[in-house]
């Protein structure tokens, strides 16, 4: 709880009122406390309840765990059965799913007139800061990297990695080509398997208030939609390499 304009009233409100878009938990009101020089900290928000089959990455995790541990002849959940087998049938979810991701960012893509969301134009200088951004997180991780011990099995890949810290940090900051007609827009912030949830073989995307760690300021800025598209494509690798850590070797 910190004073500002908390993004998840702020994007609950936008995908509610100003650019709808139907897979969310729309935003029904908000309780806030407001101090004498008229700052406002959010305290309460009320959306509307989402009856729902649990969240993505549950199912994603459950998924991989039956199709890769179990037999192929036990019975399988009706909806599989239905659509041609586990595969089909998961393939089509995790294709719907990139496509309500797109259908969002689309939402968010819509000019309104509010300066807080209207698209706006990349510009050269604020690629140039991306990747500053983006060498910075990787000097941070390798120097945590370098300072930890690490068991056996591990410590060989670790070395390789703190070895090739030069080549990624010039690929990182490599001119590259130009990115004619690139915009910025507000983007989910946080987006992985566990802030969807399954809602009768659909989805319904929550938790618009992007990482807690950082600043509300920095919650709210624009950036490339791309950031949740990678940090979705990250959770599914989460979630086979969480499967493949739970089921040993023998299924890695």
């Amino acid at each position: 709880v910190e004073p500002g304009i908390n993004p998840e009233v702020e994007i609950g409100r936008f995908l509610t009122d100003a650019s709808p878009y139907p897979h969310v938990a729309e935003v029904g009101g908000v309780v806030e406390y407001v101090e004498p020089d008229g700052a406002a900290t959010a305290l309460v928000l009320l959306q509307r309840f989402v009856e729902n089959q649990g969240d993505a990455w549950s199912y994603t995790v459950d998924y991989l765990q039956r199709t890769v541990a179990q037999p192929v002849h036990d019975p399988q959940p009706a909806e599989e059965a239905a659509s041609g087998g586990p595969f089909d049938f998961y393939a089509a979810q995790a294709q719907l799913l990139g496509q309500r991701i797109g259908e969002l960012h689309r939402a968010f893509a819509v000019a309104t007139g509010d300066p807080a969301f209207d698209p706006e134009p990349v510009t050269a200088d604020e690629i140039r800061a991306w990747r500053d951004a983006v060498a910075a997180d990787l000097a941070r991780t390798l120097d945590a990297l370098a300072e930890r011990v690490l068991p056996f099995a591990v410590a060989a890949d670790a070395q390789k990695l703190l070895g090739a810290r030069a080549a990624l940090d010039a690929r990182i900051r490599a001119d590259g080509a130009p990115f004619p007609g690139l915009t910025r827009t507000r983007y989910h912030g946080d987006l992985h398997l566990g802030q969807v949830l399954r809602v009768q073989a659909d989805f319904v995307i929550i938790d618009f208030e992007g990482e807690p760690a950082r600043t509300l300021e920095e919650r709210r800025r624009k950036h490339s939609p791309l950031r949740d598209v990678a940090g979705m494509l990250r959770s599914f690798a989460y979630a086979a390499e969480t499967v493949a850590a739970r089921l040993g070797a023998d299924h890695a």
